[in-house]
């Protein structure tokens, strides 16, 4: 286990240490007030600056991130919300939406609201609002690492309709600045059914700042709205009234079908001192061919999304008009892969 620039045997941590809680690991709570309260949290601090908060509550979603004590994901004004609070209307999300480092979208619809055969399906659609079910937060000694694993299954279900489960694994281990999302999900439906989602990944202050560089890996970005200007490659200072901008991005600079977006401030703030500090998010464009990218540096709403996706952004209707789906038969499984790393230089 590395602590430092130096290599430690878990016999050497634990003459060291009372318990492993010295240096990191797991906690569980349930949060207690407000919109907040009865959501559960499990609380995940690597050792090695890297801490972040994973919700059974909300899809066992990672509702925040930081390093060294400072945010690297954006929070919106709405907190952990319970999914008791969730209303079944067209832009509930946008009450009920935690933001945070990954936000999951789907799985019935990504986007825009949207109506398919006289049913409406919501902004983002239901996923990010269902709780997990057979959750695991575990910590496991391999010779001398230490791995923590969080795992769980959340299912959308309806009586007479569709039935999606995925199955999430969350890995990182002590004396890592590295955390891996692993996904597998399954129609266990006896009809083939569309399937849509999408990774929300939500970077904000102090990550982002006037001289943070954004490096996508895509060769081409398309505004979604005619007109916009071309996505800038650095973050800007709060505007007042600015309105989103969307950016739909094609042909990856991959490797081996993995791509990687980089976020780079030069001034990143560890305490009183300030450093280079580079968020790396890659991911497996094999099963997520689709990149969106949502610019908003406006005040309160100071957000970067990069968000990785399945599908089309603009709604389940106008992704089966224009094919950009899938199609889950009875029993087919498809797999998906996030990885993030905070490298200081």
């Amino acid at each position: 286990m590395k602590i430092g620039d130096r290599e430690f045997s878990k016999q050497d941590i634990f003459k060291r240490v009372g318990r492993l809680g010295q240096l990191g690991g797991i906690r569980r709570y349930t949060l207690a007030e407000g919109f907040e309260a009865g959501s559960e949290i499990i609380e995940v601090n690597t050792g090695a600056g890297l801490r972040f908060w994973v919700s059974p509550s909300k899809c066992l979603d990672i509702v925040g991130a930081e390093f060294c004590g400072t945010a690297l994901t954006w929070h919106n004004v709405n907190g952990v919300v319970h999914p008791a609070f969730n209303k079944a209307e067209d832009y509930a999300w946008l009450n009920s939406s935690s933001s945070g480092l990954v936000v999951t979208c789907g799985f019935s619809n990504v986007g825009a609201v949207s109506e398919d055969q006289g049913v409406r399906y919501q902004l983002h659609g239901e996923a990010h609002n269902i709780p997990a079910r057979e959750v695991s937060a575990v910590s496991e000694w391999v010779d001398d690492e230490c791995y923590i694993t969080i795992s769980g299954i959340v299912e959308e279900h309806k009586m007479f309709g569709h039935y999606i489960a995925l199955k999430r694994k969350i890995t990182t281990r002590m004396g890592s600045n590295e955390v891996k999302v692993e996904d597998t999900v399954e129609n266990m439906g006896a009809e083939e059914v569309p399937f849509m989602l999408l990774y929300h990944c939500n970077f904000g202050f102090p990550l982002l700042g006037e001289k943070t560089e954004i490096k996508l890996p895509a060769r081409v970005s398309t505004p979604r709205e005619p007109g916009l200007e071309p996505a800038p490659a650095l973050w800007r200072e709060p505007q007042v009234g600015f309105a989103e901008q969307v950016y739909l991005n094609s042909d990856f600079e991959a490797v081996d079908n993995m791509v990687t977006a980089k976020i780079y401030n030069p001034e990143f703030p560890l305490g009183a001192a300030c450093t280079g500090l580079e968020l790396d998010m890659s991911w497996d464009i094999s099963t997520l061919p689709e990149l969106t990218e949502w610019y908003m540096p406006g005040c309160g709403t100071h957000s970067l999304g990069i968000e990785p996706c399945n599908c089309s952004v603009l709604g389940r209707a106008v992704a089966l008009k224009e094919g950009k789906f899938k199609m889950l038969k009875p029993g087919e499984v498809e797999e998906f892969m996030l990885k993030f790393a905070v490298v200081q230089r």
